[in-house]
């Protein structure tokens, strides 16, 4: 089976082929003929990238699609128990290029399936630096 990404934009043997392709030659930042001026936050941007959505289902999966704490299946999120700002900010991550190579930010055992309820009442909830 061939791993398709988006229509016409090509075919690849695998995610992982797919992730190893976006290191080596995918346009990031200022580099992209798309780029506007950095309006989209460096979050915004590593949370839209492939191999974030694929830890996100890993864990999803993992914890049974259901929140770790009460059990609840509805509106289910996934959360960093190690504050994904903190991880951005001590392996000094400047670039969606530079996420894709750090370990620690994709580590599902650094994630959990949480309701919205419980994940609000999380001490790290919606914390960000400047």
């Amino acid at each position: 089976n061939l791993y398709k990404i988006k229509e016409g934009k090509g075919k690849f043997c695998s995610k992982n082929c797919f992730t190893q392709w976006q290191i080596k030659f995918a346009k990031y930042d200022e580099e992209s003929p798309n780029w506007k001026g950095g309006l989209t936050y460096l979050s915004k941007k590593i949370r839209a990238t492939s191999k974030y959505i694929s830890w996100k289902k890993l864990v999803l999966k993992r914890d049974d699609f259901q929140c770790v704490f009460c059990q609840s299946m509805e509106r289910i999120e996934v959360d960093h128990i190690k504050p994904f700002f903190k991880i951005i900010q001590e392996n000094e991550i400047t670039t969606v290029r530079d996420s894709v190579l750090c370990k620690e930010l994709f580590d599902i055992n650094n994630g959990r399936t949480l309701c919205h309820i419980c994940h609000v009442i999380t001490p790290t909830y919606a914390i960000m630096t400047g």
